[in-house]
């Protein structure tokens, strides 16, 4: 059986430790290593570099990741 994709709350949740990404760029390589982070705890480490079939998914997370910017 596939695994089934983390839900909106799971998604938050791993969220919420990635800081917002600074104007002048100056905390990039910790925005990065925190969003690599988020998309691992959610059970994904693929996720950043992998084409998604679940369009809805795909809208979740590119939405937590625009909440950041």
């Amino acid at each position: 059986m596939a695994a089934q994709n983390p839900s909106l709350s799971d998604v938050s949740k791993a969220f919420l430790a990635v800081p917002e990404l600074r104007n002048n760029g100056t905390n990039f390589k910790l925005w990065r290593a925190r969003i690599k982070a988020a998309t691992r705890t959610i059970g994904n480490k693929a996720i950043l570099t992998t084409l998604h079939t679940d369009a809805n998914f795909d809208g979740i997370i590119a939405a937590a990741i625009q909440g950041k910017l």
